[in-house]
């Protein structure tokens, strides 16, 4: 059963990775690891007293939003991606 669970976390964002990059005109230079970086980030939580924090998304909402036209939407649908794994129950 852990398999699975960690076969789907893994195939859906290469499969939306692949999806992604179809739909994107504009090349950019390390587009794959900046991608990978924003999904991290919009995954990453922060514990405190059993209140569990989308700390991750709330730093990409705040500071880290992309000025370029181009691929911005993609590193935001990056972040979103990683941001619905963070309410998938572990």
């Amino acid at each position: 059963m852990n398999y699975i669970v960690f076969a789907i976390y893994i195939l859906i964002p290469i499969v939306a990775l692949i999806v992604i990059r179809k739909r994107n005109a504009v090349s950019e230079q390390n587009f794959l690891f900046k991608w990978i970086g924003y999904y991290v980030l919009g995954a990453f939580s922060f514990a405190f007293n059993e209140i569990v924090i989308p700390l991750g998304f709330l730093i990409y909402l705040l500071y880290l939003r992309p000025k370029s036209k181009e691929n911005g939407a993609l590193k935001g649908t990056a972040a979103m991606l990683g941001l619905t794994f963070f309410f998938v129950p572990r």
